[in-house]
């Protein structure tokens, strides 16, 4: 009777083992449905960061193409100014005037301190380079004195084609 009963309490403990067992085995099965989980998310976060990848390469292809259309228009400026005064202005006032132009060009209004700190000359300078472009019919100014702005004309964009 004795050996029975530690064989019946061999049995129980078996069962119990094959209970844990089991139970491990359940575990075992979740942390791998958590490790799939973890997989999936790893490749949406790999197909976020391609598309981030991408993103930031069509930035910088479209930053290129804008630096390479402002540097066009900026030559074609210059040539189209070298055309018009031939060697009477020195280069570096044809650059001024390039510059001042080119922004005019890009910017619908233009309010004079705004041309004074892109120009980065003194305002007698300035005036006098306005009052040039605006006897050649390159740009105007529009409003009242206190609240005026300057725009390119047709003419003055033509400069830039």
């Amino acid at each position: 009777n004795d050996n029975r009963s530690v064989s019946n309490d061999n049995r129980s403990v078996s069962n119990d083992n094959r209970s844990v067992s089991n139970d491990n085995r359940s575990v075992s099965n979740d942390n791998r449905s958590v490790s799939n989980d973890n997989r999936s998310v790893s490749n949406d976060n790999r197909s976020v960061s391609n598309d981030n990848r991408n993103q930031n390469y069509e930035n910088v292809t479209q930053g290129n193409d804008n630096e390479i259309k402002q540097e066009w228009e900026k030559n074609n400026i210059r040539n189209n100014l070298d055309n018009i005064f031939g060697k009477k202005y020195i280069k570096k006032v044809r650059d001024r005037f390039t510059e001042e132009l080119h922004y005019l060009m890009n910017n619908q209004k233009v309010f004079m301190n705004e041309l004074l700190d892109h120009a980065g000359t003194s305002v007698p300078v300035l005036m006098r380079d306005v009052r040039l472009f605006k006897s050649k019919g390159w740009m105007v100014f529009v409003g009242g004195t206190r609240i005026g702005y300057y725009q390119i004309t047709k003419e003055g964009r033509k400069l830039g084609d």
